[in-house]
Formats: C-alpha cells, sequence, structure tokens
C-alpha cells in the first residue's frame, strides 16, 4: 500500500477514489486493505488461491471488521 501510495503521488495523482485489487486474504492483505480503506481508496477485491471476495461498491470499513473477526 505505501509503495502504491508513493508511485502515485510520483505521477501527480492520490489514492483517493482509486480503484484498488488486493491479492491475498491473511492479515497484510487486511491490513493493507484497511489502511487503503483509511487512505480514501475503493477496495474491490481481496483474494487467494480459494477464491475472491468481490465488493463491488467497494468494501466499507465494516466488511473489513467483520473479515478481520472471521479470520483471527
Amino acid at each position: 500500500m505505501y509503495i502504491a501510495k508513493i508511485a502515485t503521488e510520483k505521477s501527480g495523482r492520490t489514492l483517493t477514489d482509486a480503484t484498488c485489487m488486493v491479492s491475498g486474504s491473511g492479515e497484510v492483505a487486511q491490513y493493507a486493505s484497511k489502511k487503503l480503506i483509511d487512505v480514501g481508496a475503493k477496495v474491490i477485491t481481496l483474494s487467494d488461491s480459494n477464491g475472491l471476495l468481490l465488493f463491488e461498491n467497494g468494501m466499507t470499513i465494516l466488511d473489513w471488521n467483520e473479515i478481520f473477526e472471521v479470520s483471527a
């Protein structure tokens, strides 16, 4: 997430309102998606070898909390 933030800023853009897909579903992916939500990005997927979760309108913090609780 931090590399994406730096890369977008170097190109004159921000992650705010950016649509993002997160590969993975473990702790790193969960916290990356949380940080993306915090900066105003629209996280539309979490995925792993078992499939993916699709959030067509973007993952909300309520979605994130539920996923975090289930995986803990």
